[in-house]
């Protein structure tokens, strides 16, 4: 079995598949179901009970800009990482 190429169709279908198999309705979190292959600053957050039941999904809007990618490039190069 050989790995399909990496593609932002293909990662959209990942994000898709994964908040539906972890208990929540990607249709109620993604455009029409998926992740547009242009977003790079979205979180979702699945929230679960005791019990391990699903009581809440959102998705976050981050706003990130790239300077903010330069600034997180900054602070791991200092670190040392």
């Amino acid at each position: 079995m050989t790995a399909a190429p990496a593609t932002a169709s293909g990662a959209s279908n990942r994000a898709s598949s994964a908040s539906r198999a972890l208990g929540a309705d990607p249709e109620s979190l993604l455009p029409n179901g998926r992740w547009p292959g242009d977003v790079f600053d979205w979180l979702i957050e699945l929230r679960y009970d005791e019990n391990g039941d699903l009581f809440e999904s959102k998705r976050i809007d981050e706003h990130l800009s790239s300077e903010d990618s330069i600034d997180m490039l900054r602070l791991h190069i200092g670190k040392g990482l």
